[in-house]
């Protein structure tokens, strides 16, 4: 009892200015879901050089690398999550944040590079598997990105699992296994019914084999889950209009 006693004493002391300031810039650089305050924070946080703890330098780069992600600053967050590497070799997330940035950049062999040591490190890294895989899939390696689905589905991901069908679904697609590609859709929209571009692709699929029917009704479930304008709106509208089929 003392003890309980003798620590809620000490947190009536009031702390320094300074590290107040200090806690409020560390709570909006790795809590803020706003990524200009936590850009904002993480960025005070490092040029002070207060931080002098290795893994707490690491934390201010790698949640500023998430925030310049959010905010499609690729580059900015590429050259942080490299600091964050240099300091934390074996950080399996910052290897698969890196692995995303590449991939954005659509450097896919760099991608690949990163997405595969973040694996060698957590091998049950479902995430990594499957953006791995998505970069296979950009350099046209349509078996590889296959197997690391395949191996994603065999980790069974959960809550991710429709995006791991949906992208197997794009490769057996890419290599005409069109009844695979249509299965791998179905099942990611009936973990996700308001997938709309799985319609949008599983039309795509059934116009290529020619059913009709099957397509439009796709077409046109992509419209009614999609904002007009938008590029799915656009390739819905477009199929629809090639086969002669009204919105």
């Amino acid at each position: 009892m003392r003890r309980v006693l003798l620590a809620l004493s000490l947190t009536l002391i009031a702390l320094p200015a300074s590290a107040q300031i200090r806690d409020q810039n560390w709570t909006n650089c790795t809590t803020s879901n706003d990524p200009d305050t936590s850009i904002a924070g993480c960025t005070t946080l490092i040029q002070s050089g207060q931080e002098t703890v290795s893994a707490d330098i690491a934390t201010t780069y790698e949640d500023r690398a998430i925030a310049y992600g959010q905010k499609g600053l690729w580059d900015q967050a590429i050259l942080d999550l490299s600091k964050v590497i240099a300091l934390q070799p074996d950080n399996a997330d910052a290897y698969y944040d890196r692995c995303v940035g590449y991939g954005s950049k659509e450097l896919w062999d760099r991608a690949i590079a990163d997405c595969s040591q973040a694996i060698a490190l957590k091998p049950d890294y479902v995430t990594a598997y499957n953006n791995r895989a998505l970069c296979y899939n950009a350099k046209g390696l349509y078996d590889l990105a296959i197997a690391d689905e395949n191996h994603a589905l065999s980790l069974n991901p959960r809550d991710y699992v429709f995006n791991v069908y949906f992208n197997r679904g794009n490769s057996y697609a890419a290599k005409g296994l069109y009844d695979q590609a249509i299965a791998d859709y179905t099942a990611a929209i009936s973990l996700k019914p308001d997938f709309a571009v799985a319609y949008a692709d599983r039309g795509r699929v059934y116009e290529a084999k020619g059913l009709h029917d099957q397509a439009v009704a796709d077409y046109r479930a992509t419209l009614k889950l999609v904002s007009s304008g938008s590029e799915e709106a656009q390739d819905a509208q477009a199929g629809l209009k090639r086969l002669g089929a009204a919105p």
